[in-house]
This record gives C-alpha cells, structure tokens and sequence, in this order.
C-alpha cells in the first residue's frame, strides 16, 4: 500500500454504452502498464444510465505519471468520442478489509 483510488462518474454518450465499454476493456492492459491495478465500470440499479468508473492506481506517483503521459492523451481523444465524465474524485486507500482484522 498506498493505492489511489478514482471514482469518476461516467455518462455515455447516446448509443455508445456498448461500445465504450468494449473501448474501456480494450484499453485496460495500457494503463495497468503505467500501474493501474484494476478497473471496473458499476450501473446504478436506480437509475440505469447512471455509471461510475472505479480505478485502483498502485500509487499516486503511478497515476501522476500516467496523467502526464502521452499515451493517456491519445486515450482522452478517443473516449471523448464516447462518454462525458462527472470530476473526478480520488482517495488515498488506507485500508483493505483483510488488513483490519477479525471483527470483534
């Protein structure tokens, strides 16, 4: 540890759920190369064209290093064509469940 954790809230645009999902799995393996552990893309069970994008960066470093990549640049270009984000919120992961210890 520490992680970052990012929760940006993602809208797809107008008949592109599909496909930016299959671009966000497609593109996955180029950020983990910059250090994200793992990403994952949740649906509001309220409202179903609410999303959330949560990302688990192995550090702060890792992610600044990505922001300020060229390759993220290329990726922001794509994605435009796709989805519109909320701002991001990003948190500094202090805890895992299994490193709290029994409940007692």
């Amino acid at each position: 540890m520490p992680e970052l954790l990012i929760i940006r809230p993602v809208h797809f645009l107008p008949g592109k759920v599909e496909q930016a999902l299959k671009w966000a799995e497609e593109t996955e393996a180029l950020r983990k190369r910059w250090g994200m552990l793992f990403q994952l893309v949740a649906r509001n069970l309220a409202d179903r064209e609410a999303f959330v994008l949560v990302q688990v960066w192995e550090s702060q470093e890792a992610y600044m290093n990505w922001m300020a990549s060229p390759d993220r640049d290329d990726l922001v270009a794509q994605r435009q064509r796709l989805t519109a984000y909320d701002p991001t919120r990003i948190y500094e992961v202090i805890s895992h469940p299994l490193e709290l210890g029994p409940a007692g």
